[in-house]
């Protein structure tokens, strides 16, 4: 039998409940919520709370809005999920002075497709743009499972590459990154990793350090190996905290951490006979 657990899920703000049953997840239960197994979410959310045991209702509402508090600044982003994929929406633009546009929201951007080059040498570019709006940011960018690469004159490695505006001006036979934000020689090796910060250190283009604020961006993916690579990316667009909501979660994480705080009850009277002896 698995061994139940309960974890934390950051990307939709909730915690996932305690599955199995027996003492054991009872257990798990008891020590994850103050021996209780609710969804913060329910209406019972304030006796969910895992506070020190006689904790009062007052206590118990401080807490709450001081976790409310922390989860608000940070601004977490709704899912998204698929918005390009090649096999269902046809094949992205093969010119980069006219990318395909593809509209991204908060939380998950995936976008699948192929490239590679054919038998008659016919290398298969993609190139597609997307928006940023103000306010928000572009977090991460994630290489998703299902990603191959093909053998070609540096190996089994794919490009991307990262452009500032609504097109990707640099020419296919460039010796040079100059005029790309950044860019990155990705494999099946990267898959689930975020590979942003790589892309902002590549050699000879702009660079920059994550997250890339409000804009426009044009992406260009190929893969110079004969034959077909597939690739799956994820582009995580997330909210920015204004200044007052750092400093509101600077407040909030201050008041989780003195609520959390155990509290020191003075020593009785029989304790201090007993050290005066």
């Amino acid at each position: 039998m698995s061994r139940p657990i309960t974890r934390p899920d950051l990307t939709t703000l909730h915690y996932t409940r305690v599955s199995g049953t027996g003492e054991a997840a009872n257990r798990v239960s008891r020590a994850s919520w103050g021996g209780r197994r609710y969804h913060p979410t329910q209406k019972n959310l304030l006796a969910a709370i895992p506070l020190r045991q006689g904790a009062s209702m007052f206590k118990r509402l401080v807490f709450a809005a001081a976790f409310g508090t922390v989860v608000g600044a940070l601004g977490a982003p709704a899912n998204a999920g698929v918005v390009y994929d090649e096999s269902v929406s046809g094949d992205f633009s093969n010119l980069g002075l006219s990318p395909t546009a593809v509209s991204f929201a908060l939380g998950s951007n995936q976008i699948f497709g192929t490239t590679g080059k054919s038998a008659a040498g016919i290398i298969d570019r993609d190139y597609f743009t997307f928006t940023v709006p103000t306010g928000e940011v572009l977090a991460s960018l994630t290489v998703l499972p299902g990603t191959t690469s093909l053998a070609g004159s540096l190996g089994a490695l794919s490009f991307i590459g990262l452009q500032a505006g609504n097109k990707v001006t640099l020419p296919t036979n460039a010796t040079s990154a100059a005029g790309l934000l950044g860019w990155d020689h990705y494999s099946p090796g990267d898959i689930d990793t975020d590979i942003l910060p790589t892309i902002g250190t590549g050699l000879g283009a702009t660079d920059f350090v994550p997250p890339l604020g409000a804009g426009d961006y044009a992406v260009w993916v190929q893969d110079t190996g004969t034959g077909t690579a597939n690739y799956g990316f994820d582009f995580v667009v997330a909210n920015v905290p204004e200044p007052a909501s750092w400093t509101m979660m600077l407040f909030g994480l201050i008041g989780l951490a003195q609520l959390r705080l155990p509290r020191r009850l003075p020593a009785s009277r029989h304790t201090i006979a007993a050290r005066k002896d």
